[in-house]
């Protein structure tokens, strides 16, 4: 276990993906875990920017005692692709909140040994297709239009996998597969062919042993195969996120409890605070703190730190506008040996500032890049500086609407 200090959130991503793109780490599929759903969002576009391996997201897992019906089609889609991900590809990185990373899913050999194989000229008995679709979290309708459907029309069974962009559609002919081909799903005409398809399942929901007890493990289990890197963002963050669930968690239990809507077992499967070292343990672990402190336990187990490493780390100045600043400030990391990236999301600006700063001669090692950040990030300590649009120019813009809604109050942005 490697503590790299001065570090958090956002600001993980560029040493995280310089990281990831040496030898020692290629090849291995990573997850990172944070404390919310809004955290995960943020890094993931950070690190989208910063790296060039695919990047996903999980969010914070439903309430434990929130009825089927009213959870996230969407959520369980992201799982799924998360987990396919790891054990299918060395070129990912899983950004999880803590709870959704935590969830008991189906262990990896279970869910890889459930997804479905189609191949031209295979025979496939389509009535036993459409019970194993069922069976690992498909919904039978007469048309398909999402992720997570499958519909037989005859001899032809069509099938959205979350892991698939569009729908497939399997012709049989008998109990032999005859054509397999892709679906517009708004048209529903055919587009493409294809020799095999595989249907990964369409939930992550545990399995179940004989006497019905769950089975179920955390998504890091997913990294085993490939020597997977675990990475933890403020341990400290992530085990008062999970006491603050663990807790409204069992109010509601106590609740259910007490209506006589929730049973003894009905709890077992939750994963609380005392679940977090089981995503690390027997695994390669990087963890980043804003504080130099090393971690010392979680959920009261030692944290075993290895090693140690230091950065200087911040956001860069808020330009407010102010061309003059933003100029000042180039010439302050030139004459102190930055290396200067400027990122923007179109073309035009890019084009707009590089004019500014060659007109102006600021000089020194600057690139100008295509991109989105949620914000700027200066490593001091490596001499390099990302500067986003956004904080370059997005404080007037804020000036403006608050104008343009004078006598309506302001919003309320930090506590901080």
């Amino acid at each position: 276990m490697i503590h790299l200090s001065g570090l958090s959130e956002d600001m993980i991503a560029p040493v995280l993906a310089e990281r990831l793109s040496s030898e020692e780490y290629a090849g291995r599929p990573c997850l990172v875990v944070v404390s919310s759903s809004e955290k995960a969002t943020a890094l993931s576009m950070a690190l989208s920017f910063f790296s060039t391996r695919d990047v996903l997201t999980v969010a914070e897992d439903a309430p434990y005692f929130l009825d089927y019906e009213f959870k996230s089609r969407e959520d369980t889609d992201e799982r799924v692709r998360a987990a396919v991900a790891l054990l299918t590809s060395g070129d990912v990185v899983v950004v999880a909140a803590a709870s959704g990373a935590l969830k008991k899913t189906t262990p990896p050999d279970v869910f890889m040994t459930s997804a479905l194989s189609f191949s031209v000229g295979a025979e496939f008995d389509m009535a036993d297709a459409a019970r194993r679709l069922s069976s690992v979290g498909y919904e039978r309708e007469s048309r398909v239009e999402a992720p997570g459907m499958f519909s037989v029309r005859g001899d032809i069974l069509d099938v959205w996998s979350p892991v698939s962009d569009e729908p497939a559609r399997v012709h049989f002919f008998g109990d032999e597969v005859e054509r397999i081909g892709y679906f517009d799903p708004i048209t529903q005409l055919s587009s493409g062919n294809a020799a095999a398809v595989t249907i990964y399942p369409a939930d992550d929901a545990p399995a179940h042993d004989s006497d019905g007890s769950a089975r179920g493990v955390n998504m890091a289990s997913y990294l085993t195969e490939r020597r997977g890197i675990v990475v933890l963002d403020d341990p400290d963050r992530i085990a008062a996120a999970m006491e603050l669930r663990e807790k409204e968690t069992m109010e509601d239990f106590a609740a259910g409890l007490a209506k006589g809507d929730a049973g003894e077992g009905d709890i077992d499967g939750f994963a609380g605070v005392a679940d977090i070292p089981l995503l690390y343990e027997g695994r390669e672990t990087l963890v980043f703190t804003p504080h130099a402190k090393n971690p010392s336990s979680i959920a009261g187990k030692a944290m075993p730190i290895a090693a140690r490493e230091s950065f200087v780390a911040k956001h860069p100045v808020v330009m407010n506008g102010h061309m003059p600043l933003l100029l000042s400030e180039l010439r302050r990391y030139v004459k102190e040996g930055f290396d200067i990236t400027i990122v923007c999301s179109t073309d035009g600006r890019l084009e707009n500032l590089r004019g500014l700063v060659y007109g102006e001669g600021v000089g020194g090692n600057i690139r100008f890049t295509r991109g989105e950040l949620a914000s700027g990030v200066e490593i001091t300590t490596s001499k390099k500086v990302w500067l986003w649009e956004g904080d370059i120019f997005k404080a007037s813009r804020e000036r403006r609407k608050r104008r343009r809604y004078k006598g309506e109050g302001s919003a309320l942005h930090s506590f901080t």
